[in-house]
């Protein structure tokens, strides 16, 4: 998949899911092993995480059996996924491990916002080990670019507003999800 193209008129109706959730059910029926989107423009790479995250949720969410079952106030539950075990579940996703991590993240972020903490410093706790464990993707994922600032303090501010852009669509996703 490179793209999809709604007119104005019909965005924001559920055609790109439609489209997208057909285009994983083909996938499904015919054996195919991933659905790969090339260069995706910024709408349609949300699209994607987006419909990756209902898949996940009419799945039952199954795909990370072993690590849903810890409580978020666990101290393994902000545990990032690996890169093994997010390549395993990409066999059942039909997606990108870069995308399964996405997924796994914005899971473990519906079940913090589902927790009522009568503690702020409790919470507050709990949100920053969601935070460190985002970032150490996003400065895996993004090493590169990073690397190609001049101190430390750009590359950790550069690292915050990956994190605030990546925080955001999460938290917009899970509004639209109905859980």
């Amino acid at each position: 998949v490179c793209q999809a193209l709604i007119l104005p008129p019909y965005q924001r109706s559920g055609h790109g899911q439609a489209l997208l959730h057909a285009v994983f059910d083909y996938a499904t029926l015919n054996g195919i092993v991933e659905v790969n989107c090339e260069d995706p423009a910024p709408g349609f790479a949300a699209l994607r995480v987006l419909v990756d995250y209902q898949r996940f949720v009419q799945s039952g969410r199954s795909w990370f059996e072993t690590n849903s079952k810890s409580e978020v106030t666990d101290s393994s539950f902000f545990t990032p996924l690996s890169d093994a075990q997010a390549s395993q579940v990409t066999g059942v996703a039909k997606t990108t491990g870069k995308q399964v991590q996405m997924v796994y993240e914005i899971a473990k972020l519906r079940r913090l916002e589902a927790l009522d903490l009568a503690s702020n410093d409790n919470r507050e706790a709990l949100e920053k080990r969601f935070r460190l464990m985002v970032k150490q993707r996003l400065n895996r994922q993004n090493r590169e670019e990073l690397e190609a600032f001049d101190s430390k303090t750009e590359m950790q501010a550069a690292l915050g507003r990956m994190f605030e852009e990546c925080h955001q669509l999460y938290q917009c996703i899970l509004r639209r999800v109905t859980n």
